[in-house]
């Protein structure tokens, strides 16, 4: 996935490791990958109960902490209500 590519987020409350797994589709509809736990947790119940929809895009952040940087992934997801 690159930078600033769309990508469809998907649930998979059936996903034998974590039960609120959201997986990453790239723009072909191909996985890519998943959310992290933490943020799947808080989407789960939103995306289950169709409170929102939830689209994503891959942007990269760099931060410097202490004089050392290191780049981290994470993903932008606007909310629409109905």
């Amino acid at each position: 996935v690159n930078n600033n590519e769309m990508v469809s987020l998907q649930r998979e409350p059936n996903n034998p490791y974590d039960k609120n797994a959201i997986k990453v589709n790239n723009v072909n509809g191909n996985q890519v990958g998943h959310l992290k736990r933490d943020l799947a947790a808080a989407l789960a119940y939103i995306m289950d109960n169709k409170l929102a929809q939830v689209e994503g895009r891959k942007i990269t952040v760099q931060y410097i902490e202490s004089s050392d940087s290191e780049e981290i992934e994470t993903s932008e997801l606007p909310q629409k209500t109905k």
